[in-house]
């Protein structure tokens, strides 16, 4: 007879903290909600960018781009531009014949980064970033990174040339990254979802539920067999 309690015990021994795990990663990412994990709360919307009449861009000498797209900078509207070698500058609307714009000075990033945020902090510092932090991955370098002293330590990354907010960072994120790392096993990239790890995990614990449904199966049996002999 297959000793289903004794199987379970030493399943439950190689599975169970990251069972634990799982769960506790379960229940924080799904009762927060994602707007708070993006910091969608911490940040006002952009306003909505009115372009200049098209008399300007008349005037542009603009033959050396093959993308052309209007957004807003520090409050002026600028021609964020695509060359031929598909490097973004962005380009003063004003001159005939316009240079890539330099970046945004500190003191207009922290002016920027005050008028978007919406929490209860105040801003700490202000760094220019060339080598981004694993949590700002996926965008552009180099980065404004603009520190909040709220009680969530909210991070703006914003462009250095366009001044926009490119991601919002806060522990509630953080938080929500390192369950997130426990949950698929990816202690690297945190991006694999297949990975061999998880995939063996997987497969142990469903032998765990397995054997402990089958103790389930075998109490009740028994409970219901003591039944009919008493009866």
């Amino acid at each position: 007879m297959i000793n289903w309690r004794k199987i379970h015990r030493w399943v439950g021994l190689v599975i169970g903290i990251q069972v634990l795990l799982w769960i506790a990663g379960g229940v924080y990412m799904s009762a927060v909600p994602l707007n708070w994990v993006h910091g969608k709360h911490l940040i006002s919307p952009p306003e909505a960018l009115q372009p200049p009449v098209g008399q300007i861009v008349m005037n542009l000498d603009l033959s050396g781009y093959q993308s052309l797209n209007w957004i807003d900078r520090a409050g002026a509207p600028v021609l964020e531009a695509v060359n031929f070698d598909n490097e973004v500058v962005f380009l003063d609307p004003m001159s005939i014949n316009p240079k890539p714009l330099e970046k945004l000075e500190k003191s207009v990033v922290q002016r920027l980064a005050g008028e978007r945020y919406v929490g209860e902090g105040a801003l700490e510092t202000i760094e220019y970033l060339e080598v981004l932090p694993s949590e700002a991955s996926g965008i552009q370098i180099p980065v404004y990174q603009v520190l909040f002293d709220d009680w969530c330590n909210t991070t703006f990354y914003m462009h250095p040339f366009s001044g926009k907010v490119l991601k919002v960072r806060s522990d509630i994120w953080r938080l929500f990254d390192i369950f997130w790392m426990l949950h698929i096993m990816d202690y690297e990239t945190r991006d694999n979802f297949n990975n061999p790890l998880l995939i063996g995990s997987a497969v142990v614990a469903l032998i765990f539920t397995v054997t402990g449904m089958m103790l389930v199966f075998t109490w009740i049996s028994r409970y219901f067999r003591r039944r009919r002999q008493l009866a």
